[in-house]
């Protein structure tokens, strides 16, 4: 075997809870650190905002950046107006599959116009260690913020591979970042990669929870997923004499399987004790 699942364990820390949709696109975070921040960075936002309207809702006063080139106005804006043609005519019809699914579209696109704006910006760019035309850098993300202040920025990244590119420059950054909640992704087909990203991120912050994405394949060799849902607190807020987690893997009171057709991939850590 060649993941060090011995680094995965998560310290006992509390409080911790789920923000965001019961489903994907929920995260488990300490909500004190969430109304605290002055800055959010959402690296990955897709049709999945749940997390970033929780947020808002709860701190008004912090800047929201999401990040994500696949989307944009213009696109949720082309959606709105198909959807309320294709509403009426399959309404009509009588074709109530379509009609919700074009209900759905519509919904999402407003959804879309009423978050981002004010102090919630969409950047139609793609994290990256260097910044571009098409490309922005955690770096000009932190300049963008606007506070300075040590531990007064949540990150939550979903960037479907491309986040080991970027643990450099967040580790650089580490000093102002209370939380980084992030999905893994390759994790044991590319073992190496994802150890030496999380021993690079365990010299600043410890994690505190970690859930199996059952969308993903499991590894019966390493036994363990190939993505994994991670959130890390920093170090100078954890406790100073951290102890190992006795918590279940899903955790019934924070979890929900990504995917609910399928049962959630367990995981033990217990066996991994000397």
């Amino acid at each position: 075997m060649l993941l060090h699942k011995e680094q995965l364990r998560p310290i006992a820390y509390e409080p911790l809870e789920r923000i965001g949709a019961m489903a994907d696109g929920g995260y488990v975070v300490d909500g004190r650190l969430i109304d605290s921040a002055t800055g959010i960075l959402s690296l990955g936002l897709g049709f999945e905002w749940t997390f970033d309207e929780a947020v808002r809702g709860r701190n008004p006063r912090a800047v929201i950046i999401g990040v994500d080139p696949s989307i944009s106005p213009e696109l949720f804006s082309r959606m709105r107006r198909r959807s309320w043609v294709k509403i009426i005519l399959y309404r009509l019809l009588g074709n109530a599959k379509k009609l919700q699914r074009h209900q759905r579209w519509k919904m999402i696109s407003n959804q879309y116009k009423r978050l981002f704006q004010g102090k919630v910006q969409h950047l139609q760019k793609m994290v990256s260690a260097a910044d571009g035309p098409e490309t922005v850098s955690i770096s000009t993300l932190m300049k963008m913020l606007p506070d300075a202040s040590p531990h007064s920025v949540v990150v939550k990244m979903d960037i479907e591979g491309s986040e080991y590119g970027i643990i450099p420059d967040i580790c650089d950054h580490a000093s102002r970042i209370s939380t980084l909640t992030a999905e893994f992704h390759d994790v044991t087909t590319s073992p190496q990669q994802f150890n030496e990203g999380i021993s690079r991120l365990l010299q600043h912050f410890r994690i505190v929870h970690i859930h199996g994405n059952n969308y993903a394949p499991y590894s019966r060799e390493e036994d363990f997923p190939d993505v994994v849902e991670i959130t890390f607190i920093h170090e100078d807020l954890c406790p100073q004499a951290a102890t190992p987690s006795r918590r279940s893997y899903p955790d019934a009171l924070l979890d929900v399987p990504n995917d609910p057709e399928k049962p959630d991939y367990v995981l033990v850590f217990d066996q991994l004790e000397s």
